[in-house]
This record gives structure tokens, C-alpha cells and sequence, in this order.
């Protein structure tokens, strides 16, 4: 049976216009796209369809294969209904017309195929599977294409940055990175037309100048990241604020901009958890207002103002840090800050607070006196080089710290109370206190030092420390002690004769250049595993006393300078001839001594 095409016309006799034009249908098109979405739609309903038994309309389901097919059966189904309530309207005429017509057809079809059908029933369940997997694809595509083309939402401040331009026709671009998803306009400051942004590889990302001069970029929508690291870092001299952008991480964002003087406004930074390195470099930098930021997110803010040479003063007061996880070298190399507002910080959550005063010295005082410091275990180079006059640690609760290494190191302080501190876990001292030229006293003999591994440069060069009460440590686990105590000038009375030196392979420099020491009792050592003595006892000028003799030298390398210029020593050094069998080296060994002190512990 054959049916002719219903009119064209309208009921009330005008022609219509076709619903969807040839010319919409381009591949790229969002009529191309809503068309397939509605072809999904209906093949969803039709495989759904397919699945019943039609009851209303007295047809059973038959097996279709085109997507005009299921456009048929899906109006076919509710043709009855729409005879019903239809009204005058011409394009629902239209329609009701197109679908008589294609009822017909599949009438038809079930007539011709209806009982007669043998497909497999396997085969049907497949093919329906098969246009409902299609169906999905095509409206999860639709629904990404609509999403993505959605307009850039204008409501919330966006980004506002200034550039310097140099020169007429000079390029600037907005070092986007892929943090998420792109959704903004940029006006360029120029009177151009604003750039739209869809990705971070965007062209619109890159901008000509006619003229030269200052311009203000602005940035609205969504913009969730971009990193000045190695690009048009010294064109960026302002930003006014960072704005409400969807900003998913700060990460290097401003690093290097060596011409950066000031940074101000607010920032919803609620979806950043990464700050690090955010304004790494910045030697230019002088005035920061960041007081109206939310940081309450942000988990890493490890060398976020490193090498910030210019700044004088730093009010962070206001900022939650509940989150951060790590604050390793977040002012390192800040060397003219003189005031520094960190004693509110949230600390609970730091594991790692290695360098992150290291170089500050010019700043006076610190008060970390509230710092909850119950979860960190990285103290390394913590103080480095600070100038501080005063410093509130005291009650710090350093019971889960391993590594102490040069955490003091070359501090200005003539006094530190450290002595309640839990050290028990600490494996590494190395030059904790290297350096300190005003300390006098060190209250720490209480400490637990069992899990210690080394100790070298510890004390080196504290040449105001007279005395050290530190017979009581645990040693046992140390293998190094090289250069523990040099160039303690001053120190004149110790007592380490119970030291438990039997892991211990380097002894090098241990006691070099302690002028005021007179007498040393370390007859009881272990140094069996020792394999290097180089100038354990050099210019110990005052040394006159010393029991070594009954030390295991069986697999020492080296003994250069080991008593060079011990030269008031005023009994022998031995009783018996050490065991030398892997000595290499015992250049200068006993020179500087007097005549006959050491010269019988060597054979040659």
C-alpha cells in the first residue's frame, strides 16, 4: 500500500515553512546537535516501547531499523491521544498529518512482517540494546555540548592584572594551565574586543599591543588557573585582585615576576588547595593586602613567598590555615621582612615546617608561642639564618619530629629554652646548632637522643658555650659525630666519658679547635667501628689531658692531623702500640706536639 506525502499546508491554507531548515544541519552546528538529542530521545522511547506489548493501540511491537522507524512507532503510539486533545494550532496539525501518515506505514510493516517475524529473539534484544547504548551516547554528547557552550557567568568579580608594556606591538599572554574547565572573556585593557575562552590552549589566550604603556587585563567567568613560570614574568607589575574566578590552584601562578610590586583585593579561593611557590621569586615585591583571602582550602603552602627580597612587612593574621599540610620554605630568603604577623596560624594539620624561616635576618621577634606543632616531623633549617632576638618555642610539642638537621643554624640568640622538647624520635641533629655565635647556654641534657643517627657539625663553631650538661644522652645509635663540638672555642667542661660511641664510623674534627678544653676522659669509648680520626683533637691548644690508648683503631683509614698542635699535653698518650693494619693515611699526625706524647700510638 501506498500513501502520498501529507499537505504542506496548514489547515487554515497558508504554507509552512519547513520545521527544521536543510542549512541547520551542519555537523558542528547546535541544530545538528539538538536534532541528534531529539533522535536519542526517541530512540530511548522506543526501545522502551519494545519492551511492552502496546496494549492501547491493539498493534504488537515490530522490529524497526532506522531512526524514522522509531520516530513512526513513537507517533504511531500516540496518535490516538492526540487526535484527542490537538488543537487548532497549525505546526500540531502538521505534525498529526506527518504522524497519520507514518502510523500507516508501520501498520503496514507489521501486516507484511507482524506474525511472520522470525528474527531471533537474541538478535532483537541485541539491536535494541545496541540503539539504546547509541541513544545514550548521542544525548550524553548533546548534554556536554550544551554545557560547554554555556554563556561565561559575568555576575562575580573576575581577575584584574597590570602589565607593563615596553614597546609598540609587543605580544602578552595569559599563561593559562589545565586546571578544569574554561569559561571567560578577557578584555584586554586596549579597547579591543574581549577575548572568549574555552580551554587553556585557547588563541584568545594571546594579545597585540598597538601602543605602549600600563593596561589592566580583566578576566571574568570562569577561570580555574595560569602560571607565570617562564612566561611574560616581567610584564606583570599589579594585581588588583585575583577576584571570584573558580581558581582550582595557585601553584607557581606569579613565580619569577621579578617586577611584581603589589598584590591587593579580594580572592574566593575556596576551590585552591596548592599555593605553592604562588609568588616564588618575586624580588620586587613590597606591598601585600591579603587579608580579605580564603585560604580555609588550601593544603600546601611551601615556598609561597620565597625569595620575596623586598618585603619589609607581612600581615597573614587573618588566614585559616587549619588545611595546610606544609609550610616548608614559605618565607625563605625574605631577607629585609622585619615584621611578620604568623602567631594566629592554625599549624594542627603541618607535617613539614623545614626552611620555612630560613634566611629572615632581619625580623626581630617571633611569637609561635600558640603554634600547635603536635603533627609535624620535619624540622630541618626551620630558623636558618633568622636574626630574631626572641623566639616563644618553648612549650612545642616536637614529639613526632625526625630531622632537627641545622634547624638553629647560625640564630643570633644568646638564649634557648628548648629543654622540655620530646626529641625520642628524632634520628637527625646534624648542625642543629651550628653556628650560633652568641649562645651561652644550652639546657638540653634531659633530652632522649636513643633513635639518633647523626650528630655531625652539631655545636660546631658555638663559640660562647662554656659548658654542656649532655653526659646523660644515648648515643648509641650515632654513626656520625665528625666535627660535633669544632671550633668551640670556649667550651672548657663537658662530660662524655659514658658515651656509647659503638655504632660510630666517623670521629673526624670531633673536638678541632677547642681551645679551652684541658682534660678529656675517653677511655671507656668504643671505636671499633670507627674508620676515619682526621684531626679528631687538631689545634686543641690546651688539651693536656687525654686517655685514647686503649682505643680500637683496627679499621681506621685516615689519621692526618688527628693531634696536630696538641702541644700542651704533658703525659704520653700510650701504653700500647695501636692496631694500625688499614691506616692509609697519618700525614701530620702528631705534629705540634711535644716530643715523645704520640709517637709510640704509630709505629711509623
Amino acid at each position: 500500500m501506498t500513501h502520498s506525502h501529507p499537505s504542506s499546508r496548514s489547515a487554515s491554507g497558508h504554507s509552512l515553512k519547513p520545521l527544521l531548515p536543510y542549512t541547520c544541519f551542519s555537523c558542528s552546528s547546535p541544530c545538528m546537535l539538538v536534532t541528534l538529542g531529539v533522535i536519542g530521545f526517541l530512540c530511548s522511547v522506543y526501545v522502551a516501547a519494545m519492551s511492552s506489548h502496546a496494549p492501547s493501540t491493539g498493534v504488537s511491537p515490530v522490529p524497526l531499523s532506522s531512526s524514522m522507524d522509531s520516530v513512526a512507532w513513537v507517533l504511531h503510539v500516540a496518535a490516538p491521544e492526540t487526535r484527542t486533545h490537538m488543537g487548532g494550532n497549525e505546526e500540531q496539525w502538521l505534525l498529526q498529518d506527518i504522524g497519520r501518515d507514518l502510523e500507516y506505514e508501520a501498520i503496514e510493516g507489521a501486516d507484511e512482517e507482524g506474525e511472520n517475524d522470525d528474527t531471533p529473539k537474541t538478535e532483537r534484544v541485541c539491536t535494541r540494546g545496541i540503539v539504546l547504548l547509541v541513544s545514550i551516547t548521542v544525548l550524553v554528547s548533546f548534554l556536554l555540548y550544551v554545557l560547554s557552550h554555556q554563556p561565561p557567568d559575568l555576575s562575580k568579580p573576575g581577575m584584574q592584572l597590570v602589565f607593563t608594556i615596553k614597546d609598540s606591538g609587543d605580544a602578552l599572554t595569559i599563561p593559562a594551565i589545565n586546571a578544569g574547565r574554561f569559561n571567560a572573556v578577557i578584555d584586554w585593557g586596549d579597547g579591543t574586543d574581549p577575548g572568549s575562552i574555552r580551554n587553556y590552549q585557547s588563541n584568545n589566550l594571546y594579545h597585540h599591543y598597538a601602543e605602549p604603556g600600563d593596561y589592566t587585563v580583566s578576566i571574568d567567568g570562569t577561570f580555574p588557573g595560569l602560571s607565570f613560570k617562564d612566561w611574560y614574568s616581567k610584564a606583570l607589575i599589579r594585581i588588583i585582585r585575583l577576584g571570584d574566578t573558580g581558581l582550582t590552584t595557585l601553584s607557581w601562578a606569579f613565580a619569577g615576576c621579578t617586577c611584581l610590586t603589589e598584590v591587593g583585593g579580594t580572592a574566593n579561593l575556596s576551590g585552591v588547595t596548592d599555593m605553592s611557590h604562588m609568588f616564588s621569586g618575586c624580588s620586587g615585591l613590597t606591598t601585600v593586602d591579603v587579608s580579605a583571602w580564603d585560604t580555609s582550602g588550601v593544603t600546601d603552602m611551601s615556598r609561597l613567598f620565597y625569595g620575596c627580597k623586598g618585603l619589609v612587612s607581612l600581615d597573614l593574621s587573618t588566614w585559616d590555615t587549619s588545611s595546610v599540610y606544609t609550610m616548608s620554605a614559605m618565607f625563605q630568603s625574605c631577607a629585609s621582612i622585619k615584621d611578620l604577623k604568623v602567631s594566629s596560624f592554625d599549624t594542627s594539620s603541618v607535617t613539614d615546617l623545614s626552611d620555612m624561616f630560613n634566611g629572615l635576618a632581619r625580623i626581630k621577634t617571633l611569637d609561635l608561642s600558640r603554634w600547635d606543632t603536635s603533627a609535624v616531623t620535619n624540622m630541618s633549617s626551620l630558623f636558618y639564618g633568622c636574626g630574631t632576638r626572641t623566639l616563644m618555642i618553648s612549650t612545642w610539642d616536637t614529639s613526632r619530629v625526625t630531622d632537627m638537621s641545622k634547624m638553629f643554624y647560625s640564630i643570633l640568640l644568646d638564649t634557648l629554652d628548648i629543654s622540655l622538647w620530646d626529641t625520642g624520635n628524632v634520628a637527625n641533629m646534624n648542625s642543629m646548632f651550628d653556628s650560633c655565635p652568641f649562645l651561652l647556654s644550652l639546657p638540653i641534657g634531659d633530652w632522649d637522643t636513643s633513635q639518633v643517627t647523626s650528630m655531625s657539625g652539631m655545636f660546631q663553631d658555638v663559640r660562647a658555650l662554656t659548658s654542656l650538661d649532655i653526659y646523660r644522652w644515648d648515643t648509641s645509635s650515632v654513626t656520625d659525630m665528625s666535627g660535633m663540638f669544632d671550633s668551640c672555642y670556649s667550651l672548657a667542661d663537658f662530660d662524655v666519658s659514658s658515651w656509647d660511641t659503638s655504632s660510630v664510623t666517623d670521629l673526624s674534627s670531633m673536638f678541632a679547635v677547642c681551645h679551652s678544653l684541658t682534660t678529656l676522659d675517653l677511655s671507656l669509648w668504643d671505636t671499633s667501628s670507627v674508620d676515619n680520626m682526621q684531626s679528631v683533637f687538631d689545634n686543641c691548644i690546651s688539651l693536656f689531658t687525654l686517655d685514647v690508648a686503649t682505643w680500637d683503631t683496627s679499621k681506621v683509614t685516615s689519621m692526618v692531623n688527628l693531634f696536630h698542635n696538641c702541644e700542651s699535653l704533658t703525659s704520653p698518650l700510650h701504653d700500647r702500640v695501636w692496631d694500625v693494619s688499614s691506616l692509609e693515611n697519618s700525614h701530620d699526625m702528631c705534629t705540634g706536639c711535644p716530643e715523645g706524647m704520640c709517637d709510640s700510638l704509630c709505629p711509623y
